[in-house]
């Protein structure tokens, strides 16, 4: 599901990327996943200590939808 390479400038640097099979996993288990997290969250919020953190983490999620919609498809 992910591919391996080392940086061309600095042999210490290993990369990874997202193989094509991996991203077709990732997008047929994203509404398992999304259903799975929502469902956690949710529970956790009822939790007075937790809600902070699930505010939190909810707006990070908000920002990020937002910043996919308007910028260009990520590889």
């Amino acid at each position: 599901m992910l591919s391996r390479y080392l940086c061309p400038t600095d042999r210490r640097g290993i990369y990874t990327d997202v193989t094509d099979a991996g991203r077709r996993l990732l997008e047929e288990t994203r509404l398992t996943h999304d259903t799975a997290l929502r469902e956690a969250l949710d529970e956790a919020a009822a939790e007075p200590v937790l809600a902070p953190l699930v505010d939190a983490i909810r707006q990070l999620q908000d920002s990020d939808r937002a910043d996919a919609a308007g910028s260009p498809a990520r590889r």
